[in-house]
């Protein structure tokens, strides 16, 4: 571990190789086991953290790349016969993909609570819909509260994108969905007088929670390999556009109030904030519009010029440059920080089970035990330099997972 939090790929690699011992061998191929202490997660507070744990909490992306590890990493999700983290992962996104679409369901259906004329039938269907969203955001948000609680604010949301991901939108979409039906109920039970001030809480506190839940969804595409390198690649992107963003904003508040006193000179119709949504659409590559037409002089025009090439031109230009940048740099790397991700999303999910409960259940077995109890990862290894005349070290880019 002391390896791992220097950094040291190179160390680390020396190290497993040491410690991985060969049970028999045959040509190029040879199998092999590596004890899981000091590099699986820790089976007890009083144990040290492993390689896995301190790799994510300081986000070595670079260890992901290791062949040790990478063969950890799929044992681990696919447990015995695929029936492990990877079966309670997609349980879990079951779960809420079914929530969001009742919610999204009861909520477009709503209006029916304040008609007189609804059908019982579509309003008990409702109520069905609710208490069942009811149900499952009152069980997260506790899980949520349990968390935070037990890992404190800074390790809740400032840990690796996916975890980061799904505890802020699974605390924000839980928490303004109470708030939602909160306001709702009140009304259709009597408790308070309906008001637009409880209306609109009602709306907002919905339509933010529909809009967290789905973004959370996001998450569960991460776990899969077909679909997490491409949200780890538009999460990199997202410094390029933010610079590009705050650059734009200038350009526009610089441009906007010389434009509005132009205006305002001979035309006294256009309002400052009139100004400024024209030109947020030249920016977006819309046409300016009757906006500019009356002008007696060239110094608007120009302007306009002037803002059409900083702007829809040399700035979008600009950030699809820095993005074609950021795509060449992550996609060498873009396996290992999908891994970190996959990584991260195994220890929450042992971290809610509780390690005891996790181990017991033998579907999530990925390891053997010696008659010690301790455990070992077993799979095949080829040697790629195997029968060739300048022999080398062993490489392990030619490991081949066991089944």
């Amino acid at each position: 571990t002391l390896a791992v939090a220097l950094g040291s790929k190179t160390m680390v690699e020396l190290l497993l190789r040491l410690r991985r011992q060969v049970l028999w061998s045959y040509g190029p191929i040879s199998f092999v086991k590596v004890p899981l202490a000091e590099l699986d997660h820790r089976r007890s507070r009083s144990d040290p953290k492993g390689l896995l744990d301190v790799a994510v909490e300081a986000r070595c992306t670079h260890l992901m790349s290791i062949s040790i590890v990478k063969h950890l990493l799929d044992r681990k999700w696919e447990g015995n016969a695929r029936r492990g983290i990877c079966r309670i992962f997609q349980k879990n996104a079951v779960v809420t993909i079914v929530w969001l679409l009742f919610l999204t369901f009861s909520s477009v259906h709503s209006a029916h609570y304040y008609r007189q004329d609804c059908p019982s039938g579509r309003r008990a269907l409702v109520f069905v819909l609710d208490a069942a969203v009811a149900t499952v955001t009152t069980f997260k948000v506790w899980i949520e509260l349990l968390e935070l609680a037990t890992y404190g604010v800074r390790e809740y949301f400032t840990s690796t994108f996916a975890m980061g991901l799904e505890n802020t939108s699974a605390l924000i979409s839980c928490a303004c969905v109470s708030i939602g039906y909160a306001a709702r109920y009140s009304v259709l039970l009597d408790l308070a007088r309906e008001s637009v001030s409880l209306t609109a809480l009602e709306s907002l506190g919905l339509g933010t929670g529909l809009l967290a839940g789905w973004l959370r969804s996001l998450f569960y595409l991460i776990g899969h390999r077909e679909f997490g390198p491409s949200i780890i690649m538009l999460w990199e992107m997202r410094l390029d556009i933010l610079r590009l963003t705050s650059v734009s904003l200038v350009f526009l508040l610089a441009f906007s109030p010389a434009l509005y006193h132009f205006s305002s000179s001979t035309d006294g119709d256009n309002s400052f904030f009139a100004v400024l949504h024209s030109l947020f659409q030249v920016s977006l590559g819309d046409s300016p519009g009757d906006l500019w037409s009356s002008y007696a002089f060239p110094g608007p025009y120009i302007l306009m010029v002037l803002f059409q090439l900083i702007v829809p031109v040399a700035l979008v230009n600009t950030l699809i440059a820095m993005m074609s940048n950021t795509y060449q740099r992550v996609e060498d790397s873009k396996e290992e920080h999908w891994l970190l991700q996959r990584a991260s999303i195994m220890q929450s999910i042992i971290r809610e089970m509780g390690v005891e409960s996790f181990e017991d259940n033998l579907d999530n077995v990925y390891w053997v035990e010696d008659i010690d109890g301790e455990r070992f990862l077993t799979y095949h290894h080829e040697d790629t330099s195997w029968g060739r005349e300048s022999q080398g070290a062993s490489s392990d880019h030619g490991d081949v997972l066991a089944e």
